[in-house]
Parts: structure tokens; C-alpha cells; sequence
């Protein structure tokens, strides 16, 4: 059922319209409306919501998109101010053409700002952008490049898009080209989904992961993506391996580029039925905070996030030093009018005061040395800070101008008696160095040095004793137990049976068996072992006995090496009954099943007896026995071979609809002096 298409008028462009001068009361004009409407046909209806003002409602059933350019052409919406000003944000544009050489239009997501632009007037934009080329096919690219939940379409202006826009529109466009899809957009059209559900499995719909596959539909000079997305791709330091950890951890690699950090899923999702590999994008402006947890764990905290994102990697130290740097980077560039400032904690407050007062105190103003004297008295005084009477608070005391041997006391006797200030103090007293004279500069370096020994108790170590080590329990659980072993040479670390390597355990607890246990390496020697089995397994097992037992008889005969080998008839029947089964085309299945049938058909065959043949050996057999001697042959036959024949057909396979390449060799064979094919 489709929605409601709504659209407000303002009352004066009402009244200028039907040329109303007063109104005397509530009831009068809403009639007076309603009665003009009528005029107009009957698609539109009149809400009074006595809170909200007056609301002009059409019943979507009657609206299309000619009779919604209609009233907004007849109200001159496209020379209104707010419609230039929508044009001008360039939030959908045309611009070159495809391969195809179809008209290209653009919609860049994250410059519709919702409760900022007027959804209506971005509708007409659209209609009359498309308006000169909807009866032609065009192509559309959709950039998703860090949209989010303030870039959203409301439930009522999605469905407007589906009722309003021409239908013309539908049937003309070949392609729409989806790039840089996120974690918001999937959450979105799930929300969404029986709206979207008409979109789902379109073969339009072309989701795009890199910029380079976008070079696969339109020429790179032809191509009008703006440039902030562009940039993104640009001098990036790839950290592939990582894992993003959520309630469903998940493999990701981290691109950090100049401006942005990128975080890209290394597994496809489902969005709108299409297999999509999402591409998360933060700009350094929304860092608050980057932290490194422990040698394979990091956080980082990004501005209007619900949480803290956590991410494990073998290499978190260059991975935060790079997120740093780049903050670092962006900080210096803003211009000095625009301050960066950081949110004072409670904790904060004695370390800034104190910083304000020492540094103060060398100002070349007698007045503001005794302020700040002053102040250092009270902050002495309100936070108990141990100073061991060197202040004295009185009228009319004067503060010398060369007062830095006392700045340096006064700060050293406090880094040792309020050592606990040491970090909030530090970090205040950089960023007034920022914006100190180079008088203060030397001031501010003089009374910070006997601070910084204090730095040593708030580093982190990793001492052995914060490390995880190796524990016996492990390899009772059911789910680690085919798989784990302690490693014997590094007790912090363990050893995987099938991947054939030891792991470290880091700090991370059983943690760290379940992110090898996901690791790409370690699911690929899980595939490899269901798919192999050992040709040994096909063989009976004699059961050995213990010496000391009464029950071990020495044989009747005397046992040499012939009492242990299979003969060798036996051997060739079963490489004769491979080399039936591939030469018949018959399934491994069904030829395991035939050897089965031959052992009741005859009973009195020796060799019968002891074939034993089933589908895995025959296969084992085919593939690593019989088919690397064939190849042998056939390059010992070629290499004697002066002159070849090749003869190729590229055409379509009917019943895999494939194109294939069908390559016929033919050759002189001296030994049987004929040609082979």
C-alpha cells in the first residue's frame, strides 16, 4: 500500500494564491481552503493540526509525478531560495557518460543532512534534473561514502521516492552503481525492508567495492565522484588480518589514510539480497580517543558512536601510532581561530590550575604575577597540596619579575608530594606551550622536567606475569581438543595440530584459541582434512597383541617379508578396475559398489577376495596414482615431438551456459607411428 505524499504550504503563499486579506476565525479559513481544493480536482484533502499549523495532504493513490510538478511548478518552487541553495549542495548532479555512452547521474549521500534540507524540494530537484534525459536510458551512482543516521531518509519521504518519481524513470535506468556501502546502510534497509523488499535481487543494483571497479562501466575521465571521496584511496596503510570485536566478531582490514580511517570487512553481507563487502569510513576529526590495550588489542573511540570499536591484531602498535599521527596531522591544520578543546574532567581541575598559576607567574605584568601568586595560594590550600610552608599569603606583596629559581621549587616540591597531579598537569602544560611567547616556552620547559620522572609509574609492561600461559584444562573441551597442544618450547604460546604452527596466547585467555580457531589458516587445514582421508584407513589393522600373553602363538610357517605385502596381482586388478571405472565415465560410488558385487559373484577368486575398493581410494588412486603417470608419459611423448598441431574453439557450453575455450593438440607418436590426438 503505498504512503501518504506530503508537502507544506506556507499560509501567507496561501492567502497570495486564493487572495485572502483576513481571517476571522479557524473554521472560516479551513472551510474557505477546502472549498478552493475542490476546484483543483479531487486529490487533495485539508489536515488542521491546531499545534503544528496547517498541513496540505495528497492521497498518494491519486498523486504522480506530473500532477507534483504541477503545484510545485505553480507555486515557483524552483526560484525560491531554498531550492538554489538544495541545487547548490550538489547532492544529485549529472555529469559525463558510461561505456555505454549513457547519461551518468550522481546522488552523494552524505550531503542530505536530515532537519536541514527540504526532502520535497530535493524530489523536484531530482525531476527536474532527470527531466531533459528520462526518456533515454541513463545510469546512476550512489555514494554511501560515511553516511549515517543523519543522512537518513524518515520511513513517510522513503515512500515518497517510490510514488512521485516518474515511471519512466524505472524503465530507462540500466544501472545503478552502489559504492562504498557501511555497517548504517545494512542496518537501514533491514529496518526498511519491506519497503526496499521491490529491490531485492536486482540485477541492476551493482555494488562497488573499489573505485577501480567503477572504471569497469565509466571512463576514469569521465567519472565525477567528488573528490573527498577520491582522496580516501590515496596513500593508505593496509592492515589486513584484523578482527573487529562485537557480539559477532568479525575479519576486517584497517586502512589508514591521510585524512580517514577505513575499516573494510574481509566477508561479504547481505544487503537488499546482494553479497556486499562493507567499508566503514572515520575521519580524523571524529577520533576522540585511540588506546592500546595490550600488544594484540587496541579501542578506538569515534564520536557519535554508541561505544568504543575494539579490534585484535598481531601489529597494534604501528596501527595506533598511524591513527595518532594522523589525528596529530589534523589538529595542526585548523586554523588558530578554531580551538580544539578538550572536554575538562573534575580530575582535570588541579593540574590546569596549577599550570595557569606557575606559568603566570612569569608574566612580565606585576599584576597578573600576583593574580596567579594568588591563585597558587588558594590551589594550595583547596586541595591540600603539600608545599611545606614556601607560600605566604598577605597584602601588598610584590612578585619579582626574575622569579624562575622560585617557579622551579615550588614545582619541584610538588611533583614529589602530588605526584598523583602528574598527568593532567603535563598534559595542560602542553597545550599552553602552544600558544605560550618564547620567553614563557623556556619558563614552561624549566618548571615541566621535574614532572616527567614521574611518568614511569603510569607506563604499561608486559612482565611475563600479565601474560597468559599455557593451561592443562584446555584440552578437556570438546572444541579445542582434536586441535591443541601445549607448545614445549614457549609456555605463553600453543600449538595447533593442523595448522602445524604455535600461536601466542598474549593476555587474551581462552580468547586467544577462539581467534585462531576463526583464523583463514586454520578453517582452510579443516577443509583440507574433512576432504582427505588416509590410504592407510582402506587397509585392515592387524590388532597386536601384548608379548606377555599366553594367546601369542608363533605362526605355522615362518614369516618373511612376502607374509606382509599384498601380491601384486591384486594390485593390478584394482589399478585395472580405476583405469575401467575412468575410461566408462562411471562414478567412484558406483565402482566401489561393483567391487562389492564381483567379491558374491566370485566366491572362488583369491584376488577377488582381496581387492578392496572403494570411493575414496579409487578416487585417491585415480588422482595421485594413475593420473600423474599418464602426464609423465604424455611429456616424455611431447618432448621427443618436433612439430605440434593445436586446434582451439571458443564457444558457449550449452549446459554449464559458460564461455569455454576447447583446446584439441594432435602429434606425431614415433613409438606407435601414427598421429595422436
Amino acid at each position: 500500500m503505498h504512503s501518504l505524499l506530503l508537502y507544506r504550504l506556507t499560509l501567507a503563499s496561501f492567502l497570495e494564491e486564493t487572495r485572502f486579506i483576513t481571517i476571522k476565525t479557524c473554521c472560516g479559513w479551513v472551510h474557505s481552503l477546502t472549498e478552493y481544493y475542490a476546484k483543483q480536482g479531487p486529490t487533495v484533502f485539508i489536515a488542521l493540526d491546531l499545534n503544528r499549523g496547517l498541513k496540505v495532504v495528497w492521497n498518494s493513490m491519486d498523486m504522480t509525478s506530473t500532477k507534483f510538478e504541477e503545484i510545485m511548478s505553480k507555486h515557483n518552487m524552483h526560484e525560491k531560495d531554498e531550492f538554489k541553495s538544495i541545487k547548490s549542495l550538489n547532492i544529485f548532479y549529472q555529469a559525463g557518460t558510461s561505456k555505454s555512452s549513457h547519461p551518468v547521474f550522481y546522488f552523494i549521500a552524505r550531503r542530505y543532512k536530515i532537519g536541514e534540507t527540504n526532502g520535497d524540494l530535493l524530489i523536484y530537484h531530482v525531476i527536474l534534473t532527470l527531466k531533459p534525459f528520462c526518456h533515454k536510458a541513463f545510469e546512476l551512482v550512489v555514494d554511501f561514502t560515511h553516511t549515517s543516521t543523519e543522512n537518513r531518509f524518515r520511513t513517510e519521504f522513503l515512500q515518497k521516492w517510490f510514488v512521485v518519481l516518474p515511471e519512466v524513470a524505472y524503465e530507462k535506468i540500466q544501472a545503478a552503481y552502489i559504492y562504498n556501502c557501511n555497517s548504517w546502510v545494512r542496518e537501514y534497509t533491514k529496518y526498511h525492508d519491506r519497503i526496499l523488499a521491490p529491490l531485492k535481487g536486482c540485477r541492476k543494483l551493482i555494488f562497488l567495492d573499489t573505485p577501480q571497479r567503477l572504471n569497469d562501466y565509466i571512463e576514469t575521465d569521465q567519472q565525477r565522484l567528488p573528490g573527498a571521496t577520491l582522496s580516501l584511496d590515496e596513500d593508505l596503510k593496509v592492515f589486513n588480518n584484523a578482527l573487529k570485536l562485537s557480539h559477532k566478531d568479525t575479519k576486517v582490514a584497517i586502512k589508514v589514510g591521510p585524512t580517514a580511517i577505513q575499516v573494510t570487512s574481509a566477508e561479504k553481507t547481505k544487503v537488499i539480497g546482494h553479497s556486499v563487502l562493507l567499508n566503514d569510513v572515520y575521519y580524523a576529526s571524529e577520533i576522540e580517543e585511540v588506546c592500546l590495550v595490550d600488544d594484540n588489542q587496541f579501542t578506538l573511540t569515534i564520536a557519535n558512536e554508541s561505544g568504543p570499536l575494539s579490534f585484535i591484531h598481531n601489529d597494534c602498535d604501528s596501527i595506533v601510532q598511524a591513527i595518532i599521527h594522523i589525528r596529530t596531522r589534523w589538529e595542526l591544520s585548523q586554523p588558530d581561530s578554531v580551538t580544539v578543546h578538550t572536554k575538562i574532567r573534575p580530575k582535570d581541575v588541579p593540574g590546569t590550575l596549577l599550570n595557569m598559576a606557575l606559568l603566570n607567574l612569569g608574566s612580565s605584568d606585576p599584576n597578573l604575577r600576583t593574580t596567579a601568586y594568588n591563585l597558587l595560594c588558594a590551589l594550595t590550600g583547596t586541595f591540600d597540596l603539600k608545599i611545606e610552608g614556601q607560600l605566604l599569603e598577605t597584602a601588598g606583596l610584590c612578585i619579582p619579575s626574575n622569579n624562575t629559581i622560585f617557579i622551579k621549587q615550588i614545582s619541584e616540591k610538588l611533583a614529589q608530594n602530588a605526584s598523583h597531579l602528574t598527568l593532567e598537569f603535563l598534559e595542560e602544560c602542553i597545550q599552553g606551550f602552544r600558544s605560550s611567547t618564547i620567553e614563557l616556552k623556556h619558563l614552561c620547559l624549566e618548571y615541566m622536567t621535574p614532572w616527567l620522572p614521574n611518568l614511569t609509574r603510569y607506563s604499561k609492561t608486559m612482565a611475563p606475569s600479565f601474560k597468559t600461559s599455557f593451561k592443562q584444562e584446555w584440552l578437556e573441551i570438546p572444541e579445542y581438543a582434536s586441535w591443541l597442544r601445549e607448545c614445549q618450547t614457549n609456555k605463553y604460546s600453543a600449538m595447533c595440530l593442523l595448522c602445524n604452527s604455535a600461536f601466542s596466547l598474549s593476555n587474551m585467555e581462552k580468547q586467544a584459541l577462539t581467534s585462531h580457531q576463526k583464523s583463514k589458516k586454520h578453517e582452510k587445514a579443516i577443509a583440507a582434512r574433512k576432504g582427505s582421508r588416509d590410504l592407510r584407513d582402506e587397509y585392515p589393522k592387524k590388532v597386536v597383541q601384548d608379548v606377555s600373553s599366553c594367546q601369542n602363538v608363533p605362526p605355522k610357517q615362518d614369516a618373511n617379508l612376502l607374509t606382509y605385502l599384498r601380491p601384486e596381482t591384486v594390485s593390478e586388478a584394482e589399478i585395472l578396475w580405476c583405469l575401467y571405472s575412468v575410461m566408462e565415465h562411471s562414478s567412484f560410488r558406483s565402482a566401489g559398489r561393483a567391487v562389492d558385487l564381483m567379491k558374491r559373484m566370485f566366491t572362488d577368486s583369491e584376488i577377488v577376495k582381496k581387492m578392496s575398493l572403494q570411493r575414496t581410494k579409487i578416487a585417491y588412486t585415480c588422482v595421485h596414482g594413475i593420473a600423474p603417470y599418464f602426464v609423465l608419459q604424455l611429456q616424455k611423448m611431447l618432448a621427443d615431438c618436433s612439430h605440434l598441431v593445436v586446434g582451439f574453439d571458443e564457444s558457449l557450453n550449452k549446459i554449464a551456459q559458460k564461455q569455454q575455450m576447447d583446446l584439441s593438440i594432435r602429434f606425431w607418436n614415433k613409438d606407435v607411428n601414427k598421429v595422436q590426438t
